[in-house]
């Protein structure tokens, strides 16, 4: 039962309005009521904040969430500049070569339009005019800044005096304090962030408040569009649990207001879940990046199987004579796990595994992405190693099917018969392994049908032009099949932001949706 003597979000007990839609949830003020009900929908958003064993206070879903269906909608709390970073434009990120400095606290911005912006005058312009002297000196712009390291937590901090709602919010989120003295980064935060604002700034802020700022940071913030890049933390995003199957996904809008949708069908009572580290790595590589940079220990189903739901992508191959089975972890949630093959005795050393997986990733990094040739080759030569499914299989895999029928000199119409159908088995590989790690309407399964549907699109051509020979029964169903194909990349691609690639694909697919029933209406009316 949700409380509602209490702010659904936060926890604030005063000033309490209960929601007229629902009468389920109560919230502090317009900032928190946002973000559990839109005034344009007739219902509530979908979801609840509740708390779970093991996990923590997450979000939960309180009806049936079919796919693409709207779970939220949000705006940051606070944005700034990434933590690393070379000397850029504190509103907008674009780099500066110290041609233009705020007249007020002497900061390198681009123009005078950023001096002038909200976020800048009402955050570290205040704090840093305030003084009559300039913070700091830049002479190099081609290095990362130390400075720049401070302003994100600065603007954090000033939220409490600003905005009490979004402090409440930002104050609840969880730091890993406790973990964070172990980290690499920790020693220079205190110095370049803590002591920086404390001691050589005044911040009327305590050293407990500073670290909470900067450890919700560095475990919930993300990056947002920008010409430079930055980052942003979002209230709702920041209470979504970690799954590597995860069930939904989140699209960012150039004014940052982003939109969390189901990526598959999510019933009452199920978690809501995004992922922190990438599904297309295989557990091994995923579980060390979160227990590093998140400081858990995912123990989630994919984790727990050593065949990773049958994905197999960390799957590496037997090397006893001409047996060539799938040599797995034995224990998936112990980082030091030996491998031992599903068919035979051979055991495969953590050490062994990772010298293997060092050196094609290595190898992967240094080839140039647009040489099909020698991405083939290393694909060969990978497969002496690992299986077909294994995680770095998958991302030569990736960079070959955008390789074949988009570089110059690959295009579709350049090509051999046999290389556009090596891009079909390439594309149908992918999405036989994405359709177990990431499902539903993901953006990974939205481009690779679109990328199949090309080559469909191709044969039909070809024997359209006699250059192959198809009966018109097999034509409409490869015509049948491109129009399905095209129908399912839209629709995993339709809440694109306008500026992105996907949507660039997602546009490209309704004009060809179109083309494509046009082509099988002419092909019906042949004899």
């Amino acid at each position: 039962m949700l409380r509602l003597d209490q702010c659904f979000l936060c926890g604030h007990d005063q000033d309490l309005i209960i929601c007229p839609k629902c009468g389920h949830v109560a919230f502090c003020g317009p900032e928190h009521r946002s973000l559990h009900s839109d005034d344009e929908l007739e219902e509530c958003y979908p979801y609840k904040v509740g708390r779970k064993e093991g996990v923590g206070r997450c979000l939960m879903a309180t009806r049936r969430i079919e796919a693409g269906q709207l779970i939220f909608k949000e705006t940051p709390l606070t944005v700034g500049p990434l933590h690393e970073t070379k000397p850029v434009c504190l509103v907008c990120w674009k780099a500066v070569d110290g041609s233009y400095q705020c007249e007020k606290c002497h900061l390198l911005m681009c123009s005078l339009e950023c001096a002038e912006a909200e976020i800048h005058v009402k955050n570290e312009c205040q704090v840093f005019g305030s003084q009559h002297r300039p913070p700091i000196q830049i002479s190099n712009f081609d290095q990362f800044h130390p400075f720049y390291q401070c302003i994100t937590p600065l603007r954090g901090l000033k939220l409490k005096e600003r905005y009490p709602q979004k402090w409440r919010a930002l104050k609840g989120m969880m730091d890993h304090c406790e973990d964070r003295p172990k980290d690499i980064h920790y020693e220079v935060n205190q110095k370049n962030v803590v002591q920086f604002l404390r001691d050589h700034w005044n911040v009327p802020c305590s050293i407990e408040e500073i670290n909470h700022v900067i450890g919700a940071l560095e475990v919930n913030a993300f990056e947002v569009s920008g010409v430079g890049g930055g980052r942003g933390v979002f209230p709702l995003t920041a209470l979504m649990s970690h799954c590597c199957i995860s069930n939904t996904r989140y699209t960012m809008y150039d004014d940052y207001h982003t939109e969390c949708r189901a990526n598959v069908t999510i019933e009452v009572g199920e978690e809501i879940t995004d992922f922190y580290v990438s599904p297309l790595h295989g557990t091994q590589y995923r579980r060390t990046h979160l227990r590093d940079g998140w400081f858990f220990d995912c123990q989630c189903i994919r984790c727990q199987d050593p065949t990773e739901c049958g994905s197999y992508q960390d799957a590496h191959r037997c090397g006893s004579n001409d047996c060539m089975g799938n040599v797995i972890s034995l224990k998936p949630l112990d980082y030091d796990s030996d491998f031992k093959c599903e068919q035979c005795d051979f055991l495969l050393s953590r050490k062994e595994r990772e010298q293997i997986e060092d050196g094609l990733t290595e190898n992967l990094d240094k080839i140039d992405k647009n040489d099909d040739d020698g991405l083939e080759k290393l694909l060969e030569s990978a497969l002496l190693k690992v299986q077909d499914t294994h995680f770095i299989v998958t991302a030569i895999k990736r960079y070959l099917v955008y390789i074949y029928g988009r570089v110059p000199g690959r295009m579709l119409h350049q090509m051999s018969l046999e290389g556009a159908l090596r891009k079909r088995t390439l594309c149908r590989d992918l999405l036989t392994t994405y359709d177990i790690i990431v499902p539903g309407l993901t953006r990974e399964r939205g481009l690779t049908l679109f990328e199949l549907k090309s080559v469909e699109m191709y044969l039909v051509k070809k024997s359209l032009e006699g250059f192959l020979d198809l009966t018109k029964a097999e034509k409409l169903e490869r015509l049948e099949l491109c129009s399905k194909l095209l129908r399912e990349s839209q629709a995993c691609l339709q809440y694109e932001s306008s500026d992105t690639f996907e949507n660039m694909v997602y546009q490209a697919a309704v004009k060809q949706r179109r083309e494509c029933d046009d082509l099988l209406t002419i092909i019906q009316l042949m004899p």
